[in-house]
């Protein structure tokens, strides 16, 4: 058996048994990258969030805020659909609040709960926030971990947690007070749909001043908590990718099926070459 195979039969097996949505799972292209949001990051992935690393909490509340107004002003004035939590009157208080920047007005903490459906939203679709992507399927998370990658890399991996694991405190992710899994509503985001998307949060809130910024990873977290157990690592030699891709593609893991549209059509076009 292939190590292609013996790690599709371990996906199998996992996949199986997520009947209840236990597991959430995360590719990564390569696997030396940190489980780091792309809000925090310092060193480019692929780029950086920001045109600046932010050093202080102040400076990194407002960069994430401002993106996520951003993105929601745009999105609003386009006449998209947007999550009905963020449509509420304290959301939009808040956006009001964060672009009234000359009056130094902001929430008590970052992101509040009645934000986190619009973030989600804005994470998917390229917006820099703290929160981590993953997904229900472990086929999916091992799909965007085989894709090409610009810069070399030796391995490729699809990390799986579990979030009822018994070294969790309380036997479950959410019983922290900090701990959520965001979703998206599916009905208003085909990509989403179609990818099984999910986004963890796990960070503490961001409060606005002067301290050092906090960049912890989801696996640090983890850690702290005596939970690493928690969190499982599958790796591939970035040789196995091309193969791999192949036969996701035999179970409908495509470009066209993660992005339905023709944007899809095309990526799965370029995959096959």
């Amino acid at each position: 058996m292939s190590e292609v195979d013996e790690f599709l039969s371990v996906m199998e097996t996992i996949h199986r048994t997520n009947q209840t949505s236990r597991f959430l799972f995360r590719g990564q292209q390569d696997a030396s990258w940190g489980l780091l949001p792309v809000a925090l990051r310092q060193a480019p992935q692929n780029a950086l969030p920001f045109s600046a690393v932010p050093q202080t909490s102040e400076e990194q509340f407002r960069e994430e805020t401002h993106a996520l107004l951003r993105f929601y002003d745009a999105a609003y004035y386009e006449g998209l659909v947007i999550p009905p939590l963020a449509l509420e009157k304290g959301l939009r208080e808040l956006m009001d609040a964060i672009r009234d920047d000359s009056a130094r007005v902001h929430p008590p903490f970052w992101p509040p709960r009645v934000g986190l459906e619009l973030l989600a939203l804005a994470q998917h679709h390229g917006t820099p926030t703290r929160l981590l992507d993953a997904t229900l399927d472990p086929f999916v998370a091992a799909y965007f971990a085989a894709l090409p990658l610009k810069a070399p890399r030796t391995a490729f991996t699809v990390w799986q947690f579990d979030t009822k694991h018994p070294s969790l405190p309380g036997g479950r992710f959410e019983a922290d007070e900090h701990a959520n899994v965001v979703r998206i509503p599916y009905d208003i985001n085909v990509n989403a749909r179609a990818q099984r998307g999910v986004f963890i949060q796990y960070l503490p809130p961001l409060l606005a001043n002067s301290s050092p910024v906090v960049r912890t990873s989801f696996r640090d977290y983890l850690a702290g908590l005596g939970a690493s157990e928690a969190l499982e690592e599958h790796t591939l030699p970035t040789s196995c990718a091309k193969e791999l891709l192949a036969e996701l593609r035999l179970r409908r893991i495509s470009g066209a099926t993660m992005f339905p549209g023709y944007y899809g059509a095309s990526r799965a076009e370029r995959e096959g070459l």
